[in-house]
């Protein structure tokens, strides 16, 4: 933790949460206004994680993921980035995210297979968990729920797999550390206060979702938590992470990489439900700041950094719900 901008960060944390609680209250502030709060958070949150030893890390890991000796990894990432661009751009969303989860979850399969002497019964138990999680809300949609309950425990396993491997990232709950599995999530929760209120402001001014009409529905929100953090962090980062590192020793490059592709990709999952303005904003303001928790903090902070922003909305579309009937 960068100590020079601890002053900064709290600072920012108790304007922004003021401002934006007051906003939800009253409704007195222009959007660019609450935008421009949101980013001066980010900004502070990020600066408060980044510190001027970053750019000297490197790579600890001797083994390589991935050998592409004729082909170079940055061509193969510019050309995958520019296809799903062009699918994305001309209405292809849903095909887009399609390939992607079919061609993770092979990858996930594979990075199983490559590493299955390292997998234990503990990380198969924890794999069920973050499974069960994932798909706690898909009750009603059968199919759904067993593609979620499938594929969210690859996920978890090949990266952690990874994370064993190439020591990426801190995953409390493979450590059996249940006080500080607990501590981070508070934390994470903490972190996500003012973003949780200046998304309140947009549930507020929307047509929340109508099948939230029970009291305990809220803590469905561990649902998509869970399924989108250990697919779009989680997997990914680690993944594009390990399969950079083959080609670099400097540890900057491969998590700035992985932290970016996740980012655009958390950003864009979003379309054509908001449009590309709104994909920015979610890339930056809520794509990055999990990103670099993730890699600076933990599996457990940005679980609970989510997690508040999606249980807030959901009580706040409950309550509108209500009053509605």
């Amino acid at each position: 933790m960068n100590k020079r901008f601890r002053i900064l960060f709290i600072v920012s944390w108790i304007i922004t949460f003021s401002f934006l609680l007051l906003n939800v209250i009253y409704g007195f502030a222009a959007k660019w206004l609450t935008v421009s709060l949101n980013y001066l958070y980010i900004s502070s949150l990020i600066c408060l994680y980044i510190t001027s030893d970053f750019l000297k890390e490197k790579t600890t890991n001797s083994e390589k993921l991935v050998v592409l000796e004729n082909y170079d990894i940055w061509g193969f990432l510019f050309i995958i980035a520019s296809a799903t661009g062009l699918l994305l751009y001309i209405g292809f969303k849903s095909s887009v995210i399609l390939v992607m989860s079919v061609s993770t979850f092979f990858i996930s399969i594979w990075i199983i297979i490559k590493y299955r002497k390292l997998i234990s019964k503990t990380l198969i138990v924890n794999a069920l968990v973050i499974g069960t999680l994932s798909c706690i809300a898909l009750y009603k949609y059968i199919p759904s729920l067993i593609v979620v309950f499938i594929s969210m425990p690859c996920f978890f396993i090949s990266a952690s797999l990874l994370n064993e491997k190439f020591q990426i990232i801190s995953i409390n709950i493979n450590k059996r550390l249940y006080n500080q599995i607990i501590k981070s999530f508070f934390i994470g929760c903490f972190f996500g206060l003012p973003m949780a209120i200046s998304n309140l402001s947009d549930v507020i001014s929307s047509t929340p979702d109508k099948w939230l009409n029970q009291f305990w529905q809220p803590i469905l929100a561990l649902n998509a938590v869970t399924l989108e953090e250990t697919w779009v962090r989680l997997f990914i980062i680690t993944f594009i992470y390990a399969f950079i590192s083959s080609k670099t020793n400097r540890r900057y490059i491969p998590i700035i990489t992985a932290i970016l592709i996740s980012s655009i990709i958390f950003g864009f999952t979003h379309y054509p439900h908001v449009n590309i303005q709104n994909c920015f904003n979610i890339m930056v303001l809520y794509g990055l700041p999990l990103g670099v928790l993730l890699y600076k903090r933990d599996f457990e902070t940005v679980i609970g950094y989510h997690f508040i922003i999606d249980f807030m909305g959901a009580i706040a579309a409950f309550l509108i719900n209500s009053n509605t009937h």
